[in-house]
């Protein structure tokens, strides 16, 4: 995967306060020209919080890994199979599907072999009889050795300019069934010629007279030598939404010759002949090799590719060339491979080349007529192919992405809706420059509504709660088409239940403090007496008694008269609930009294205990000493 690699973004985002949050993709391998651009902008866009990392391994694999779990999206331009809808949560009716861009089938071929490279058209002057050979195809003028491509053939080839590389060559037509033959390798003769061969008279009829001045009638005819035979083809083994597509196109445009038993998938037949690799980077690099100066096939190279297929092959060759020019400083730049597009007719009887503004009419009338994308039946592919839309490529589709509906965390709920919203809005900019087209604005508003529904059907199971916001914070990106979209769901975590706080009022009982007859040092009292007991509440003990209440003043540890007697301590205010203050009574009295109750009531009952006996004693002592006068008295 092209781009800022993983650990660096990793150990920029621990540097900082941000939290990444890497989303896991595989799938198609449409998207893989736009691929870097898309990873580094959605990690800055999102300040280095979100880390995208998708596989391109073919479509059929990347829904193989969503249905294992082992992926958090699958992009794929082959819709789910009822099998494989089967084995998802609620067989695939809660999966969410959101459109992200055009794709299509690319014809991809690098022109037959001859002494200058490309196609010769054998001219015969009716008059004279004479016969003369027109090129056709890139002219390949030796410049220090090296290819050059020079469209159309007169003139003198030009140097090859690394930083506009395509070469402006007619278009190269070939009718549905001969090139359904050529796909094939089916060699077998039809009017005279195999139908894989090149030199067919219904090919040729097809391509631009204005360059080839080709006429039939007037004896013109295809070059047996050096440039015949029919093209080496080369497809892919892995299975993928551009197998599928052929087949259906295929089994449409020539059903005669694509005649195959079983039902369309996105495996090639097991009998088909041609070589196979596994998947676009291997056949690309194939092609590349195979069709360099002076390794080229006698029939040509042909293979399949998305429409970005072209602009990768011509990234590569601008690499090169540039690696030869600093190798070679006095020499031009070089182009070794050639590859152009192959053109086929369209349902209103044009000639189209997969090119992005072709792509986009074919999805675009789809689109307007009310076919779906990522629908089960994909009714939106090919849509160019049985209606007539002019200027529309006829095998073109849309890709998808798909993603749960269940089992994304809240983070990376965010972060996949933010990657949707993305990819349809700042990242639909990345598309033409690539080779792709774009997507019409009803299959962006689905995108957005799919994107929203990520969030909120991934939320709540993940402890969030979903909030619709103009400014979302997290895992968002902050590119101007983004923010552009106004309020969007953001999966955002619930706040913590408020805190309940019970508050007790204590009530203080104040009491009377009576003047200690010692100063005390500490906060526990000691203090002597006469041993009265007159019940006055002074907290007096008799003597050697040691007291055992404590004031309610402070807490601090109680110390030995011994060591604090020379020291005053400050007493430390409480807002504990004070201990009430209650008198201490000598043993010997508290002996003679009935237990103390422990209660204010109790004291009460006390004092008035004591008077009651005390008036009674006086009373009889009263009357005994009374009762004494009288006795001795005469």
């Amino acid at each position: 995967m092209v781009g800022l690699p993983f650990s660096t973004r990793a150990a920029s985002a621990a540097t900082g306060s941000v939290s990444l949050v890497t989303i896991e993709g595989a799938g198609s391998y449409d998207p893989q020209a736009e691929l870097s651009s898309w990873e580094n902008a959605l990690y800055n866009d999102t300040n280095g919080k979100v880390n995208l990392e998708y596989i391109p391994q073919g479509d059929y694999l990347g829904r193989k890994d969503f249905i294992a779990n082992s992926v958090d999206f699958a992009i794929s331009g082959t819709p789910f199979q009822s099998s494989e809808l089967a084995q998802l949560p609620g067989k695939g009716t809660n999966l969410i599907a959101a459109p992200i861009m055009p794709s299509g089938l690319e014809f991809l071929v690098s022109p037959p072999a001859s002494p200058d490279g490309g196609f010769y058209v054998v001219k015969q002057d009716p008059t004279t009889g004479d016969v003369t050979f027109v090129h056709y195809g890139p002219q390949n003028t030796a410049i220090a050795g090296q290819p050059m491509p020079n469209c159309p053939p007169t003139g003198t080839a030009p140097a090859f300019d690394p930083t506009n590389p395509t070469a402006q060559c007619p278009p190269i037509n070939v009718p549905a069934l001969d090139l359904v033959a050529m796909i094939r390798n089916d060699g077998h003769e039809s009017g005279g010629y195999p139908l894989d061969y090149w030199g067919r008279p219904d090919v040729l009829a097809t391509w631009d007279s204005t360059v080839l001045n080709y006429d039939p009638g007037q004896g013109d005819g295809f070059s047996e030598s050096p440039a015949n035979g029919s093209p080496f083809v080369e497809v892919r083994t892995d299975p993928n939404d551009e197998n599928y597509y052929l087949q259906e196109w295929a089994t449409k445009v020539a059903p005669q010759e694509w005649d195959f038993p079983g039902s369309i998938s996105e495996y090639y037949p097991a009998t088909f002949g041609a070589v196979s690799k596994p998947g676009i980077s291997e056949l690309l690099n194939d092609f590349e090799l195979n069709s360099a100066n002076g390794n080229q096939p006698v029939g040509g190279f042909l293979t399949q590719a998305p429409p970005s297929g072209k602009y990768l092959v011509e990234q590569d060759e601008v690499a090169d060339a540039l690696a030869f020019a600093q190798e070679n400083p006095t020499s031009p730049a070089k182009q070794e491979t050639v590859a152009e597009d192959i053109q086929i007719e369209n349902a209103d009887s044009q000639w189209e080349s997969p090119t992005p503004p072709a792509i986009e009419a074919g999805v675009e009338a789809a689109a307007t007529a009310g076919k779906s994308a990522c629908s089960n039946t994909n009714n939106s592919a090919l849509y160019a192919l049985t209606n007539k839309v002019s200027d529309a490529y006829p095998i073109s589709w849309v890709d998808c992405l798909y993603a749960p509906s269940t089992g994304l965390s809240i983070a990376k709920a965010n972060a996949v809706a933010g990657l949707i919203r993305y990819l349809v809005t700042d990242g639909q900019a990345e598309l033409n420059p690539h080779g792709d087209g774009q997507l019409p604005s009803a299959y962006v508003a689905q995108a957005l509504s799919a994107a929203n529904a990520v969030v909120s059907s991934n939320c709540p199971a993940a402890g969030g709660e979903v909030v619709m916001t103009a400014t979302p914070t997290a895992d968002s990106p902050t590119s101007p088409g983004v923010k552009a979209l106004g309020k969007v769901a953001e999966c955002q975590k619930k706040p913590a239940p408020p805190t309940t706080t019970t508050t007790s009022t204590s009530t203080t009982t104040t009491s009377t403090t009576l003047k200690p007859t010692t100063t005390v040092a500490t906060t526990t009292a000691t203090a002597s007496g006469s041993g009265s007991g007159s019940g006055s509440g002074s907290g007096l003990s008799s003597s050697g008694d040691t007291p055992t209440a404590t004031t309610t003043a402070s807490t601090a540890e109680s110390k030995s008269p011994s060591t604090t007697s020379n020291k005053k301590l400050a007493v430390a205010p409480t807002t504990s609930t004070p201990v009430k203050q209650t008198a201490v009574f000598s043993a010997s009295v508290a002996a003679n009294l009935p237990d103390p109750l422990d209660t204010t009531v109790a004291q009460g009952i006390d004092k008035l205990t004591a008077l009651v006996l005390g008036g009674l004693l006086f009373l009889l002592g009263r009357r005994a000493v009374r009762w004494g006068l009288r006795a001795f008295t005469p």
